[in-house]
């Protein structure tokens, strides 16, 4: 960066907000600020307690960018006052981790590139370079390739994030070559000179961080795909599948995609996180020195980018995994944005600070440290985390104590996903140690537990026999599909569907007719049909990588079909866009009178949408009829006072003697707006009503938060889907971004702000290309604006959401804790 623009920034920087500590035995000071130090990334601390730090020079690079055209790595003194930055190395390009490795070598992560360098003849400046591990790929996004470093027993293991589902091989600098693309983000190890390369567990979105506990157990923080919130707290096991598959496509929402565990095979979080978390530490110095408290030396904590702290999740052994409860230790105010963070060998903590919330680089950046205050408490010992077991000594009797293992939990009838990976794994692995366990015969060796009377030991040992043996699902799977078990069932489905097992066609159509049928299995035999079909193209999971969702095409046959169970009527409306021109009102009028009382909310729902001559006399007649009262709320809800018809019904109904209806009916007659300026959410404290809630949500007129986002099958794809919100998200999180949805925007929901060549402005979200090159923008309502560049004038990103930001005047108070209360399912 040039002196003059350094000088610049130190003239207008504004005065440092101090985060607060929220204990008071611990103090927080600023070692580092602007213009010494610009947009830091990783950062670690080397033996001799200096903090070396990534400064980004290269991360969305604006235009006109003065600073220098590399990334630096710097090397502080925090002892010295000031601490003053030199440059330790300089040269790479989308740099995000960095850490102190073995032998003093310093280990370095860029988006395709893993090497360590070190400094040999004492001058601070690193010398000398060794290459671990590179990738080749055409995935060129600056944070979703390779990052993060952790070190365990002669090991060094990192992490790989989705690189737009793009084809990648990572070679070792000894020639092993691990391939892949689209199956989403991995974790690796090899030895520290990049020896020996395996693939650790896979199923992440962009696990930037890894670290150890002091019982060697293995943790991860990922975040979150477009869709599919909260970011989360892993617990990494060897073989291990957390869910996401790229090629399933990017939001996350696709039926063969799991978040947490919901698909069989797949293992859940420790905990949700905060927003965008970016690093992960056991507290435990090098030396055994702690200045934190206990609590924390038996902790992990977390840096949280959009929610401006540093977290504190304490851990409790939940079988063989763990669940985290969350604590802040440190909250920020808009301009906190921790990033990296590393234990100093005195026991003190650092972290830096990217401060502004935008992702171009922006020439601001701090670095700080967390201690112990004089005289406060703070013991030199280890953490005490998980138990280890003993190992038996040989591997026969290994196989042994494993198999009497498999055999309790089976009897047990154990859910534990983690015990059930654990012993898979390590049975597998002892078995490929044998001569005389071929592919064959390990699957033979699994097939034998799938047959005990367990849907979970069916479910791992089926999978244990498929990675032994590629040829195994053509022989497993219709077994499954004929379990009684949904999710051994969704398992065969999912299958099925993936290898294309044509054969199997009519067992999975089979499915959507039995008793016991969920969503979960619904949506996955519509994505398996699709597959089956060949609707999607060779090599994509998917026929629209856009949409993630599947199988359209085979609604209307469960809709006409008088034979289909109601849960699959009710399944396939929500699937299916009300606009769609084979949808007419004569079916959605059948399907109104359905015996099944929540088909009937769905047909009168889907007729709310359909054009105004179409729907107006349907929703009239059936707000004044003697329906149940939900039903008649959703038909009301559907009514325009500007329509002298409809206004009315409503006038009329706003005189009814039952309340609901009243409120209701007067709710859309003028004047019916809420100008309590809402200041804090303490205002808003106290249980709300879900059901009142999901009818705002879908309420066309007042919340209509579908016309963005989907749930459960129903609305549109143009913000992310809220079907699973609550599993991670607070009540308070939910209604903080209900009152301020600017306060966090993630990146790909930024809205443009459009002039044409015409002088018209626009302003949405952009969601798509067309063939011709033409631009698909969302505004405000959900309304889709094509524009061709061609045609832009002036296009910038705005800071400001398209999500309503007066729905504290829009909504009453009450209203807002309904809709939290469904959106956090409480």
């Amino acid at each position: 960066m040039s002196a003059s623009l350094c000088a610049l920034l130190a003239l207008f920087a504004a005065p440092v907000e101090m985060p607060k500590v929220l204990d008071d035995r611990l103090q927080l000071e600023l070692i580092l600020q602007e213009p010494d130090l610009v947009t830091p990334a990783g950062l670690t601390i080397d033996r001799q307690g200096r903090v070396l730090v990534i400064e980004s020079h290269t991360h969305f690079r604006p235009q006109g960018y003065q600073g220098p055209p590399h990334d630096r790595i710097l090397l502080v003194d925090p002892q010295k006052k000031p601490a003053k930055p030199t440059v330790f190395f300089e040269g790479t390009k989308y740099t995000m981790s960095v850490a102190q490795g073995p032998d003093d070598w310093i280990y370095v992560a860029t988006r395709s590139e893993i090497f360590r360098i070190k400094d040999t003849d004492g001058d601070d400046k690193a010398d000398a370079r060794e290459e671990i591990a590179h990738l080749e790929t055409k995935g060129n996004y600056p944070h979703n390739g390779l990052s993060g470093f952790a070190f365990h027993e002669d090991e060094v293991y990192f992490g790989f994030g989705e690189n737009l589902g793009a084809d990648y091989n990572l070679i070792s600098h000894t020639g092993e070559k691990l391939s892949g693309g689209g199956e989403g983000g991995n974790i690796y190890a090899c030895r520290p000179d990049g020896a020996k390369l395996r693939r650790v567990a896979t199923g992440f979105w962009n696990p930037f961080h890894v670290t150890f506990d002091g019982s060697g157990n293995l943790f991860t923080v990922d975040n979150d795909p477009d869709s599919r919130p909260p970011c989360r707290l892993l617990h990494v096991v060897e073989g291990g599948d957390y869910g996401f598959k790229f090629r399933n496509g990017r939001k996350g929402i696709h039926p063969f995609t799991a978040w947490n565990g919901e698909l069989p095979g797949t293992l859940p979080m420790v905990a949700g996180t905060g927003e965008a978390p970016c690093a992960v530490v056991a507290y435990l110095s090098p030396y055994g020195k702690s200045q934190l408290p206990q609590e924390y030396r038996d902790a992990l904590l977390v840096t949280s980018w959009g929610d401006h702290r540093i977290e504190s999740y304490a851990l409790t052994r939940r079988g063989a995994s763990f669940s985290g409860s969350m604590k802040p230790l440190v909250v920020g105010g808009e301009n906190f944005r921790p990033v990296g963070m590393a234990v100093a060998p005195d026991g003190s903590l650092y972290f830096s600070d990217w401060v502004d919330r935008s992702y171009p680089l922006h020439g601001k950046g701090r670095l700080w440290r967390l201690s112990a205050k004089p005289n406060s408490e703070g013991r030199v010992d280890l953490p005490r985390f998980a138990f280890a077991t003993a190992k038996p000594t040989s591997d026969a009797e290994q196989r042994d104590a494993l198999r009497r293992v498999w055999k309790e939990m089976t009897d047990k009838k154990s859910v534990d996903p983690f015990a059930w990976q654990s012993v898979a794994s390590r049975l597998m692995d002892l078995l490929r140690r044998e001569p005389k366990w071929d592919a064959q015969a390990r699957s033979d060796y699994f097939n034998r537990y799938a047959a005990l009377n367990s849907p979970e030991s069916m479910i791992w040992a089926t999978i244990a026999a498929r990675e032994a043996n590629a040829e195994s699902p053509l022989s497993l799977t219709p077994s499954l599909l004929k379990h009684a078990d949904p999710r051994v069932k969704l398992l065969g489905v999912m299958w099925a569907g993936e290898e294309r097992m044509t054969a199997l066609r009519p067992d999975v159509e089979r499915v959507l007719t039995e008793p016991g049928l969920t969503r979960e299995l619904f949506e996955a035999c519509l994505a398996a049909l699709e597959l089956i079909d060949g609707e999607t193209p060779a090599g994509s999971i998917l026929s629209d990588p856009k949409k993630e969702t599947a199988g359209e095409q085979y609604v209307f046959q469960m809709l006409r079909s008088g034979s289909t169970l109601p849960g699959v009527r009710r399944f396939a409306l929500k699937a299916l866009r009300p606009d769609h021109p084979q949808l007419d009102m004569q079916l959605l009028a059948r399907l109104a009178a359905d015996s099944d009382a929540a088909t009937r909310i769905e047909a009168i729902r889907s007729i709310r949408e359909r054009p105004p001559a179409e729907r107006a006399e349907v929703l009239r007649e059936m707000a004044r009829s003697d329906r149940p009262t939900a039903e008649r709320l959703e038909a009301i809800a559907g009514l325009v006072p500007e329509d002298a018809g409809d206004r009315a019904t409503l006038e009329e109904l706003a005189q009814s003697n039952e309340g609901a209806l009243k409120a209701a009916a007067a709710r859309l007659l003028p004047p019916a707006k809420f100008h309590a300026e809402l200041t804090t959410l303490g205002q808003l404290a106290g249980a709300g009503d879900p059901a009142a809630g999901e009818r705002l949500f879908f309420h066309p007129r007042v919340a209509a938060c579908y016309k963005c986002h989907e749930h459960e099958g129903r609305g549109a794809s143009i913000g992310p889907a809220l079907t699973t919100l609550g599993r991670g998200a607070s009540r308070e999180r939910i209604l903080q971004s209900l009152l301020e949805p600017s306060r966090e925007i993630a990146p790909q929901y930024v809205p443009w702000k459009i002039t044409t060549v015409d002088g018209l402005e626009y302003t949405g979200v952009y969601v798509g290309e067309e063939v011709d090159g033409t631009h698909r923008y969302a505004d405000v309502h959900g309304k889709i604006l094509r524009i061709h560049p061609r045609q832009f004038e002036h296009r910038e990103a705005t800071k400001q959401s398209i999500m309503p930001s007066d729905f504290g005047k829009l909504l009453s108070p009450e209203e807002l804790r309904d809709l939290a209360a469904f959106l956090s399912g409480k």
